[in-house]
């Protein structure tokens, strides 16, 4: 009876090591910004702790870490960022605090936009040269992508011919000091004419599941089903949504209505996507951090008389004062978007599918009247 006693002791004892190694070989991930952390979280499913460093309606631009986001970003073992120069302000904290670790930034196959020259906040038209070493910014850590289908005719694999994020960031690392500083103040002093916004369709999204995918069999090869079924499975979740929701919904929008009048340039994609025209931002360029400038509320104001939108899009992680005064001047009713974050639990945007509905249902009912 002993030896039996002792045997089961035994066992279960191995047991509970095997779990707490199991436990300690989880991957610990860090995503930027939440809409980020959602499709990585349904990527890695159970078998990973996804965590978010911008928390939920904080504004992306403006966002500093704590002294725990500091710790969560050293302990963790991959790190995935938007791309496109969005944490331009935190690159270099991430490098400094989690300098061995993993740093994949999601948007690697994403075709990087330009922001169009009325809506950056340069008063003197860009010269050629000027234009294309913005592109060549913005494209810094992006290459073209090709897409693979297989009989059914669904997206499963992505093929994206780029440099590790750590080797283009720091490939001249050991080249002239100085050189490397003028490079830094360069790429800040031209970041508002790179689109971040990738999200605001599903087929960037798609890409980034598929990048995720990966990275995460790469860093856990032993999970690499449970990845690829997962990935494989949202991504299916993600055409639907496109093919189901999103274009039947904007079908109810006539061509000649769909003009939208923003808080700031966040919706380009979206609007390329899905022919929509952006004929004025409230606050000029990608960053909410650049002010609004009377001459630029006045522009709003000829806009909206001129094309008599009766919509103006305001942002659930931004200040609507300025929407407000000029929706009073106007008439025009202010209708309120998730953009740079998802909402808290519980809200009509908690994961980005949900995000997706409730941004295409508000743009419908603002300028179909539906």
């Amino acid at each position: 009876m002993r030896r039996i006693s002792l045997f089961l002791v035994t066992l279960a004892l191995s047991a509970v090591v095997s779990i707490t190694l199991a436990q300690s070989e989880e991957l610990t991930i860090v995503a930027s910004h939440s809409i980020l952390a959602d499709v990585v979280a349904n990527v890695a499913g159970d078998v990973a702790t996804v965590e978010t460093l911008i928390p939920l309606g904080a504004d992306p631009h403006a966002f500093q870490p704590s002294t725990r986001d500091l710790t969560r970003l050293a302990s963790a073992d991959v790190i995935f960022i938007n791309g496109g120069l969005f944490e331009e302000g935190l690159i270099d904290t991430i490098e400094n605090v989690a300098s061995e670790t993993e740093i994949v930034v999601a948007s690697s196959c994403v075709e990087i936009r330009l922001f169009s020259e009325e809506h950056t906040d340069h008063d003197d038209e860009m010269s050629d040269s000027d234009n294309e070493s913005m592109e060549s910014l913005c494209d810094s850590h992006y290459s073209e992508l090709e897409i693979e289908m297989d009989s059914d005719h669904r997206l499963f694999e992505v093929q994206c011919q780029g440099d590790d994020f750590h080797e283009d960031e720091h490939e001249n690392e050991h080249e002239d000091e100085h050189q490397d500083e003028d490079e830094h103040n360069d790429e800040h002093e031209h970041s508002s004419s790179c689109d971040q916004h990738v999200w605001t369709i599903p087929r960037n999204v798609m890409l980034w599941t598929l990048l995720v995918r990966d990275e995460l069999i790469e860093q856990d090869p032993t999970n690499v089903a449970v990845y690829q079924a997962n990935a494989f499975a949202y991504v299916e979740q993600l055409q639907e949504l496109e093919v189901n929701f999103i274009q039947p919904s904007l079908e109810s929008v006539p061509s000649e209505q769909r003009i939208l009048i923003t808080n700031h340039d966040s919706f380009g994609y979206f609007a390329d996507a899905y022919n929509f025209e952006i004929v004025s931002t409230i606050i000029p360029g990608g960053s909410t951090l650049t002010e609004a400038s009377a001459s630029s509320i006045v522009t709003v104001i000829e806009q909206i008389n001129a094309t008599g939108v009766s919509a103006i899009f305001s942002e659930t992680t931004m200040s609507d004062d300025i929407a407000q005064q000029i929706a009073n001047e106007t008439g025009a009713e202010i209708y309120q978007l998730y953009s740079g974050a998802l909402g808290q639990e519980g809200s009509p945007a908690s994961t980005y599918i949900d995000y997706m509905r409730y941004n295409v249902s508000t743009i419908v009912n603002a300028l179909a009247g539906n």
